[in-house]
This record gives C-alpha cells, sequence and structure tokens, in this order.
C-alpha cells in the first residue's frame, strides 16, 4: 500500500468513526427520558465539527439513531409500568387497545409523531406505558424526524450561533426547563386519570347519538380505579 492509499483509508476510517461516534451519541441522548438537547442541534454541531461527514449520510444515521433510542426508551418505561397496580395496568391498557383499535386513533397517533413539536421523550414514554404498538409510532417517528434533520442539516451553515446557543443554554433555558417538566406532569396525569371511565362515556354518547344503547363497560371485574382513589 502506497502512502496516497494509506492516507486514503486513515480518511475513510476517521470518516467512519466520526459516523459511529455521532450515531451514539444521537442514540444515547434519544434514551434520555427528559432534559437532553435537542438532536437537530447535535446533528447541525457534528456537521460543523466533522465536515468529512456526507450530510445525507449524517441525516439517516441521526434519525435511525434518534428512533433506535426513543424506541427503547418506550419499552423501558413499558416495564416499569408493569410495576403499577394491577388497577392502573388495566387503565393504561384499554387506552392503548382503543387507540389501537379505532381508525381515527392510529392516524392521529401516528400524524402526532410525525408532526408534533411536543418532546418526544414524553410521547414514547406515554406509547409505552399505553401499551400502543411501537413498530407504527416508530415509523411515523422515523418519516418525520428525517424531513426535519433533512432540513436543519441543510440550513446548518445559516444557524451555527444559533446550533452553539442552543447547546450551551439548553439545560438552563427556563422555557426548555418547562417544557421537559410540563411533559413529564402529563405522564403522571395520563397515569392518574380513569381512562375507562373516559371510554365508556365517549362509547354511550357516540351510541345515544345514533340511537343506540349504550354497549357493556369496558372496565375488567375487581377493577375500579374511582374506589381505590376514594380510600
Amino acid at each position: 500500500m502506497c502512502r496516497r492509499d494509506r492516507l486514503l483509508w486513515a480518511r475513510e476510517m476517521t470518516t467512519v468513526l466520526h459516523l459511529l461516534a455521532a450515531i451514539g451519541i444521537v442514540f444515547a441522548i434519544n434514551l434520555m427520558p427528559a432534559f437532553g438537547p435537542p438532536t437537530w442541534a447535535v446533528l447541525v454541531f457534528v456537521r460543523f465539527e466533522w465536515q468529512d461527514i456526507p450530510p445525507a449520510v449524517l441525516i439517516a444515521g441521526g434519525a435511525l439513531a434518534a428512533t433506535a433510542g426513543r424506541l427503547m426508551l418506550a419499552v423501558g418505561t413499558r416495564e416499569l409500568g408493569g410495576r403499577l397496580s394491577p388497577e392502573r395496568r388495566a387503565n393504561l391498557e384499554a387506552l392503548g387497545k382503543t387507540l389501537s383499535e379505532s381508525k381515527i386513533g392510529v392516524v392521529a397517533s401516528l400524524a402526532v409523531f410525525v408532526f408534533s413539536p411536543l418532546p418526544s421523550a414524553q410521547m414514547f414514554m406515554a406509547a409505552g406505558l399505553a401499551d400502543v404498538p411501537l413498530v407504527p409510532v416508530s415509523g411515523a417517528f422515523l418519516i418525520g424526524r428525517s424531513v426535519s434533520y433533512a432540513i436543519y442539516v441543510t440550513a446548518a451553515t445559516a444557524a451555527e450561533e444559533t446550533v452553539h446557543r442552543l447547546l450551551r443554554q439548553g439545560h438552563t433555558s427556563p422555557v426548555v426547563i418547562a417544557i421537559q417538566l410540563a411533559g413529564l406532569a402529563l405522564i403522571v396525569l395520563m397515569i392518574k386519570v380513569d381512562w375507562i371511565k373516559i371510554i365508556d362515556w365517549t362509547r354511550a354518547r357516540i351510541a345515544r347519538m345514533r340511537g343506540e344503547p349504550a354497549p357493556p363497560s369496558i372496565r375488567p371485574p375487581n377493577i375500579n380505579l374511582t374506589e381505590k382513589r376514594r380510600r
């Protein structure tokens, strides 16, 4: 191997290492349930620092790594949800089943993961707790993030100062902290709400509008979240 070939090989290996490092960083960030820096800002920062990585490869690798990280976060949250009381688990499972079996619920869920500006960590945690099928929502998230990352990375040269400021202040900005805390509060609220009661009320109301008798409750026998809360 001549000197030129060795230099070319060294450059290629450096690019591969930079790409693997970027993917690892993005994956780790997306495992965080809250207070992680925006993935798009990290990718733009990588684009500035390691310009040897082709933009298309960086976008694809970043989107896949972010999706994998969020998927693992949802799976981990689902496992932790198994420690909830039987009443809470039945309540969340009813929510997930209703969303999964309703065409409107499926479309709305996928649209949220594609277009929502809300923190994705809390959305995946909610999906994990509600036992929503994770493959479709992960696919929707991958599509949405691929588009948004492409826009940010392509426009990176015009946003360098903004990105550096976001990375420096991302953990201390009052707005960012408030949004993350609000997302975590919504997760707690989601666990507390009696979704079975809401679903039963909605189904009964729809049946009355159609002139039909109210369907039976979906609440499992011996599961009463309201009585448990009173005790």
